[in-house]
């Protein structure tokens, strides 16, 4: 920005010297008829043209004026006030992306109330950390109404994506990139993290090393040539909404099958896309029942929803179930959880899916709905046809659960006693 400090100036002739302009600024600035020490605060320092940056190391070198400066560098930027620090006229604090626990505490603070665990580590995830990301992704789920309050506790309901606005903001973090390296985010944008020769394949070399040289780009080995992803998780969620769906497939269809889960929601969201949207070829409902499992345990259950539905489509029978069921009742759906459950139940065949499925029904029964004895009869009408080791263990530490919280600590210890002398050791 061109002349960032010209309204703390006097006015001056169009034609005036450089340096008799420094020095007429510097005294505008460190003049205060007030006699106090002024405090010069600037926003976005990498921002400045090279006058005002000269300014600043002047001021600071005076010593007349106190400054507070924010500077934004990255691996292949300047620092632009490198010089202050380092000859001791400024103090530098490095701001780290907050830990999940600050995360929480500034979402509380912001919300007036605290997020349920759920939402704050999906906020967390998503905003990697970045005060400014979390704070548009909290006013744009309250704006949405996705973001509610819950008798004082917020939750998230449904799918957590950038808006525009916050799309908008990343993309301007991120500067001017060429269509090759566009196309590097892509790639990435339909499946992360990918191995680099792999990402070098479908896109370019040149491209992948500017990009990691900007720090756009990590290496998830340090100092390897091993899985390589995005530097921040939102980047490659706001390319895979901005990118031409056809550019996106073109890509899908260019992995191909056989790449493995990835292990952040995030990316799971995009191999999501991979594994549903072929266009040759049934589903394999195995792999799209594995894909709902690791969703539900990355807690993005929305997603698992899908995928189980999809799952079970696709011939993934009972084990699909039990990722549904799950997923449902972890989005505050107790009733609909029950009644899959219970008509899973219905056809189940296997033992191992007969008491996971039970277990879930029952702890759904007793803490979503309210009808603890139900649960215990769920328990009891199962037990009957589970006779393994595994699924008896199973069943006994369920019910050891509703003991505890029918008021029973005693019966419920002994009960998870035997459940841990049951199960076998792995």
């Amino acid at each position: 920005s061109d002349r960032a400090l010209a309204h703390l100036l006097p006015p001056v002739d169009g034609a005036t010297d450089a340096l008799v302009l420094l020095q007429r600024a510097a005294q505008a600035v460190v003049t205060d008829p007030s006699g106090q020490r002024p405090v010069l605060v600037v926003d976005d320092v990498h921002l400045l043209d090279r006058l005002s940056l000269t300014l600043l190391h002047q001021l600071g070198a005076g010593g007349q004026v106190s400054l507070v400066l924010t500077v934004r560098t990255s691996p292949a930027t300047p620092d632009p006030v490198a010089a202050l620090w380092k000859d001791g006229l400024v103090s530098r604090v490095q701001l780290d992306p907050l830990s999940r626990a600050h995360a929480d505490e500034l979402a509380a603070a912001l919300l007036g109330g605290a997020v349920d665990s759920r939402t704050g580590e999906q906020l967390w995830r998503l905003g990697g950390g970045n005060p400014l990301y979390l704070r548009e992704l909290l006013e744009d789920g309250r704006r949405s109404g996705q973001l509610r309050d819950h008798d004082g506790v917020w939750r998230w309901e449904g799918a957590m994506t950038p808006s525009q606005r916050l799309s908008e903001i990343v993309l301007n973090h991120l500067g001017e990139l060429s269509a090759e390296e566009w196309r590097v985010l892509e790639v990435l944008a339909t499946c992360e993290p990918l191995p680099a020769d792999r990402l070098v394949e479908l896109s370019s070399a040149g491209a992948v090393t500017e990009l990691a040289r900007r720090g756009v780009l990590v290496d998830l080995v340090t100092g390897g040539s091993g899985e390589v992803r995005a530097a921040h998780p939102l980047l490659t969620e706001v390319v895979r909404r901005r990118a031409p769906w056809a550019a996106l497939r073109d890509v899908r269809r260019q992995l191909g099958e056989g790449q493995p889960l990835p292990t952040t929601n995030a990316a799971l969201r995009r191999h999501t896309a991979l594994i549903l949207d072929r266009e040759s070829g049934e589903p394999d409902g195995q792999r799209l029942t594995e894909a709902a499992r690791r969703a539900n345990a990355l807690l993005d259950h929305p997603l698992a929803e899908r995928l189980a539905e999809a799952g079970i489509a696709a011939g993934g029978g009972a084990a699909a179930c039990v990722a549904l069921v799950e997923a449902t009742q972890w989005q505050g759906d107790p009733a609909r959880g029950d009644r899959l459950a219970a008509e899973a139940l219905t056809t189940t065949a296997s033992q191992e899916d007969l008491s996971q499925l039970t277990a879930l029904r029952s702890i759904g029964l007793a803490c979503g709905l309210g009808r603890t004895e139900d649960a215990f009869a769920v328990l009891a009408d199962a037990r009957p046809a589970v006779r393994t080791t595994d699924g008896t263990a199973l069943l006994t530490a369920t019910e050891a659960v509703l003991e505890f919280l029918s008021g029973r600590p005693r019966r419920a210890v002994d009960l998870a006693t035997r459940a841990m002398a049951d199960a076998p050791r792995r």
